[in-house]
């Protein structure tokens, strides 16, 4: 059978791309490369986003065969819920959507944040409380909620401005990066920096650890699959090719910051800006248009998120009283209050909502995981335009990553999640109860659409 094209507007392959690509890489590359190479040196953070991004490209092959063969927004639900039917679907759902929120609440208070670092302190003022040994100032808030007002608009435009506004964001990133790495080539090959591995298998973990989070944004091209104009067979390829390219760029930061700086050179500020300035003799120019870069970052990941959390939650609330379109609208303002209101808590727990996240990615990875063996038990005949090689190979590996990861977060891990990040877990599921039990009531199964 030829490869199928959904016949409507909507996303092209660029914007697809961009979406994933931009979810992926966000900020966290630009501020988070020092905190990895103070964990585990250089080589550590190498070898962690390697051995990270390797194991997450199994899982996003399966869900690019899952994704070709059911090409509906919502993804995930639908691939879980062909396996074992609606009520796990919206439990997963729900979990999927913490991962979401956790990201959207991270890139709130990091907004601020780097704005802050790149005009300086006189932009705080209106101290309001210490939070987490940290101080909460009004402006911040107000500066995080501007941010989250220019997101709400752009999602509120639609399909076609959500995907020219990421694609020109994305490419600014771009640029930045390519930056740094041709900055790398000016200064001289610093060999022991390199091959520096700190903290042994511990720092390793410390930074594997993270890697789910900062590789989540693939998902995206499964939740908005059914709103592309792409072809099945290259919708289900972009997944893995989107965590490709995230990781040959993680790695190519952490090579050229860890050369420029050394462990020696990293500071408390933003290590990718303070790199770029270090490789030509300080130049603070250079380093301000980095960070920002790091804003644009933060506005791709934040808008990426918005649009797919939108598809994730906007299900969940459908009754037969709230159409589609309004259950729509109701899933993009609990994302805006979310974004709102989390920079309320100030940047002392912006890892607590990484850990958190990254925690809930992988349950998530683990039962669609599940789902496609189902799938390819049960129903080996359906129309698959891409097909993962190999696939029993890829299943175990993909299993084990997701095994060892979620033994990794748990109490006695020298990696494991602390109090409070179980307990932004515990209250999230707490609320899914609430939120699911009208639902629950309606167990009939989603209506998913295969292409055969």
């Amino acid at each position: 059978m030829n490869d199928v094209t959904l016949k409507q507007r909507g996303y092209t392959g660029t914007e697809v791309l961009a979406l994933a690509f931009g979810a992926m890489i966000g900020w966290g590359w630009v501020v988070l490369s020092g905190t990895w190479i103070e964990n585990a040196g250089t080589m550590g953070s190498l070898l962690a986003f390697v051995v990270g991004g390797v194991l997450v490209i199994f899982i996003g092959m399966i869900y690019g065969e899952l994704t070709s063969m059911n090409p509906q927004n919502g993804g995930t639900a639908h691939f879980v819920d062909q396996a074992f039917g609606a009520t796990w679907s919206k439990v997963t759902s729900w979990t999927l959507a913490l991962a979401y929120v956790s990201v959207i609440a991270f890139e709130a208070i990091a907004f601020s944040s780097v704005l802050t670092h790149l005009f300086g302190t006189g932009i705080q003022w209106g101290y309001l409380y210490t939070l987490g040994g940290t101080e909460v100032f009004l402006s911040e808030i107000l500066i995080s909620m501007l941010g989250t007002l220019l997101i709400l608009w752009v999602n509120g435009k639609g399909e076609t401005v959500i995907g020219k506004f990421q694609t020109f964001v994305t490419i600014l990133i771009l640029i930045a990066g390519v930056a740094l790495v041709f900055a790398n080539t000016q200064v001289p090959l610093n060999s022991e920096a390199i091959i520096e591995v700190k903290s042994g298998f511990k720092g390793f973990m410390a930074v594997f650890i993270m890697t789910p989070f900062m590789f989540m944004g693939f998902d995206v091209i499964p939740q908005i699959s059914g709103s592309s104009n792409v072809p099945l067979k290259k919708m289900g390829a972009m997944v893995s090719v989107s965590v490709t390219l995230a990781a040959l760029w993680y790695m190519a930061i952490i090579f050229s910051v860890g050369n420029i700086l050394a462990s020696d050179h990293l500071t408390q500020g933003i290590a990718a800006a303070d790199a770029l300035a270090y490789a030509f003799n300080n130049n603070l120019i250079l380093g301000k248009i980095m960070i920002l870069a790091g804003i644009g970052g933060i506005i791709s990941s934040w808008n990426a998120f918005m649009t797919g959390g939108t598809a994730v939650i906007s299900p969940l609330l459908q009754r037969d009283s709230i159409s589609k379109k309004k259950a729509s609208k109701n899933a993009l303002t609990i994302l805006g209050l979310v974004s709102l209101l989390s920079p309320c808590l100030g940047k002392a727990y912006m890892t607590s909502f990484i850990n958190a996240g990254s925690f809930a990615m992988i349950l998530v990875y683990g039962v669609v995981v599940l789902s496609y063996v189902v799938i390819k038990r049960k129903a080996p005949e359906i129309y698959r335009p891409y097909k993962v090689p190999m696939w029993p190979i890829v299943v175990i590996c993909s299993t084990l990553t997701i095994i060892g990861t979620a033994i990794a977060s748990m109490p006695g891990s020298p990696v494991a999640l602390t109090a409070f990040e179980w307990l932004i877990i515990s209250i999230w599921m707490v609320c899914g109860y609430f939120v699911l039990k009208p639902v629950m009531k309606n167990r009939s199964s989603l209506e998913t659409r295969i292409v055969n």
